[in-house]
């Protein structure tokens, strides 16, 4: 799943390695993003000198840069806490095997399609308004196609008055032997009435045709979503705390 998500995430933001324990993942265009400007750090100690230089670039843009770092990981955890890096939040990593699937769907109204070139320009639109990322549009419209060519991007919409609406998106991306549900979003007008949930079922039952007999979602405890999720049948698999490098703050010697 760690792998997957780090794949994932390579779709939208350059890539780099440090050290033999640290990823690091910047797109600057995306914004104060802390999904996709990340650094993964896994038992690290000596990592002075890789955050002082994400500080640099970030401190260019005026943005900041996010730190994960898995919860059984109490070394890296520790050398972050003595040196007084700010705790962002906590992401739960959460799994869903098909037969435990909870709700039935009964959303006759929902209409799950799934994304091509034809069609992208809906999907970057519903994604942006979902997200609040309207400001961002114009790079994810540049980031769309490589994003498409390599994971499963789906859109779902309603007919009203012959007209086409949509209502969310998702996507899907299969990789290291597993698939990862990500960018699940709803437009605000149509959150608390299904679609998320009918999405999840039309992600479960595509994992199924490509041999897959679960999925997995990340969510940040802070936005409250988890109980909706275990609702579902998702189980938490692990934890990661995610820390904030801000652009105003060095990074002290003891790193």
């Amino acid at each position: 799943m760690d792998s997957n998500e780090s794949a994932f995430c390579s779709l939208w933001a350059e890539y780099h390695k440090e050290n033999g324990c640290a990823q690091m993942f910047l797109n600057l265009a995306l914004g104060d993003d802390y999904f996709f400007n990340r650094i993964n750090l896994k038992n690290c100690v000596g990592i002075r000198d890789l955050l002082q230089l994400t500080r640099n670039k970030i401190s260019q843009a005026r943005q900041n840069c996010y730190i994960h770092v898995l919860k059984s990981d109490v070394l890296t955890l520790d050398i972050l806490r003595k040196n007084g890096l700010i705790e962002f939040g906590s992401l739960k990593i959460m799994n869903l095997q098909y037969e435990l699937f909870g709700p039935r769907i009964d959303k006759h109204d929902v209409n799950i399609l799934p994304v091509d070139p034809d069609n992208l320009n809906l999907w970057i639109d519903t994604f942006c308004r979902s997200f609040g990322a309207i400001d961002i549009k114009a790079e994810i419209a540049r980031l769309s196609l490589k994003i498409l060519k390599h994971s499963i991007l789906i859109i779902a919409t309603s007919q009203f008055r012959g007209l086409v609406r949509p209502l969310g998106c998702c996507a899907l991306f299969e990789n290291s032997g597993g698939i990862g549900l990500y960018c699940l979003g709803t437009l605000p007008e149509h959150r608390d009435k299904g679609v998320a949930t009918a999405m999840i079922k039309a992600c479960l039952d595509i994992s199924m045709q490509n041999g897959y007999d679960c999925i997995f979602v990340q969510t940040l405890a802070d936005e409250g979503l988890e109980k909706f999720y275990l609702k579902l049948g998702f189980k938490q698999a692990y934890e990661k705390v995610i820390f904030v490098l801000n652009r105003r703050v060095s990074c002290q010697s003891e790193l």
